[in-house]
């Protein structure tokens, strides 16, 4: 995997957690490409734009992204006790926010 798909050591120090730790990143980043593929179904996917990296093609960090923004709409805020306050929140000022927020660091 770290050949193939760029992973890094893991840090767990017996042979069970070593053995776990790769099988479950796979499956992590499978269960998030689904989710992204099936919501921009019918949609031109955009990478995230960012003044000091051009890229002409979606990156996986735009694909988590992505998959974070989908959760936080439709579970925690749809959900919050405070859902009608964030509806009251400008369009542009939640667009702004939810790109910045779900960005990885």
């Amino acid at each position: 995997m770290r050949e193939h798909l760029g992973f890094e050591s893991t840090r767990g120090r017996c042979r069970k957690a070593v053995l776990r730790s790769g099988p479950c990143l796979l499956g992590l980043y499978s269960i998030i490409c689904c989710i992204y593929h099936e919501h921009i179904e019918g949609k031109v996917p955009r990478p995230i734009h960012r003044p000091c990296y051009d890229k002409g093609h979606v990156t996986f960090s735009d694909v988590i992204a992505e998959v974070r923004r989908l959760f936080w709409e439709e579970t925690i805020l749809a959900r919050a006790p405070s859902a009608k306050a964030v509806q009251k929140v400008p369009r542009r000022v939640g667009e702004f926010l939810f790109d910045y927020l779900s960005q990885p660091a």
